[in-house]
């Protein structure tokens, strides 16, 4: 293999030295496994990137900490077990060496932030916590794939909804009389990857509950209602004591919930004056 090579000078050298491994640089041993260098390149790119100094030893050493490889060479099966066993690889990945002379060479992996989830060569999930390397599990890697984007909650199949409660709803009818569709609901649905096969069985998606379902709060594991608050300050920051009444909470369908915070949004608003040039003049904000 053949990367950029980089000979230092003593400022470089120094800061190295004196670096502390954070969140985003992490000093290693050119003695440090292939496998377990992995699992920090993995947490660093299921996270916010950071850097791989290998070649480097830790600050408790009694001997000359720079101990990198004798050659570039000598750190092939380091490299490929990062960028070939990686799973999916990880994209826009830097490597380098430092050239210290008599000290060797320093590898240097720049790790970029992926928007994937990646797994080591075991079919291990890692990420950085403060200066630690965490692996995590089950929902924990589901709560990643939804923050990074890889995976849509909106996609996952509902399975104690049926598609017949869906296709029953009197939301959906009316959208789709609405919208002058001249599909049947099971095909529209299934057209727009609202209903799904799933194990087996034909099961409407989070998004299609959303939409469609006479009562989703009831459907969801998750919160997906609206709360509107009405606060008597003029700060950034409100405390409790700042609300001028109890919250309502707003329900229904998707639509039926915007429909509803428009109504209760101008109710509010319908007596709320402000003072210009002396005057009280009455707020008209657009829905």
């Amino acid at each position: 293999m053949a990367f950029e090579i980089k000979t230092t000078n003593i400022e470089l050298k120094k800061s190295l030295l004196k670096a502390k491994e954070d969140h985003f640089l992490d000093l290693k041993s050119t003695l440090i496994a292939p496998s377990k260098l992995q699992t920090h390149f993995v947490a660093f790119a299921n996270t916010d990137g950071g850097e791989l100094i290998v070649g480097i030893e830790d600050v408790s050493s009694l001997e000359e900490r720079i101990k990198g490889f004798i050659s570039p060479e000598d750190a092939n099966e380091h490299i490929n077990t990062l960028l070939s066993q990686t799973k999916p690889a990880v994209e826009g990945v830097e490597v380098e060496f430092l050239n210290f002379n008599k000290n060797g060479f320093v590898l240097r992996v720049i790790v970029p932030k992926s928007q994937h989830v990646h797994y080591t060569a075991a079919d291990e999930c890692y990420v950085r916590l403060n200066a630690s390397t965490r692996r995590i599990r089950g929902e924990q890697i589901t709560r990643l794939s939804y923050a990074k984007g890889s995976y849509s909650y909106e996609r996952v199949p509902v399975p104690h909804v049926s598609a017949e409660e869906i296709l029953e709803s009197s939301y959906l009818s009316k959208y789709l009389e609405k919208i002058e569709a001249f599909q049947e609901s099971e095909k529209f649905l299934k057209k727009q990857r609202l209903l799904i096969q799933h194990e087996g069985k034909l099961l409407p998606t989070v998004a299609c509950v959303l939409l469609f379902d006479d009562e989703p709060q009831a459907s969801l594991d998750t919160r997906c209602s609206i709360k509107v608050y009405r606060l008597q300050t003029t700060e950034r920051e409100y405390k409790r004591e700042h609300l001028v009444e109890m919250p309502s909470t707003i329900e229904g369908s998707l639509e039926e919930q915007i429909n509803k915070v428009k109504s209760r949004v101008s109710e509010l608003l319908e007596d709320v004056t402000i003072n210009l040039g002396g005057k009280r003049t009455k707020l008209n904000y657009p829905a």
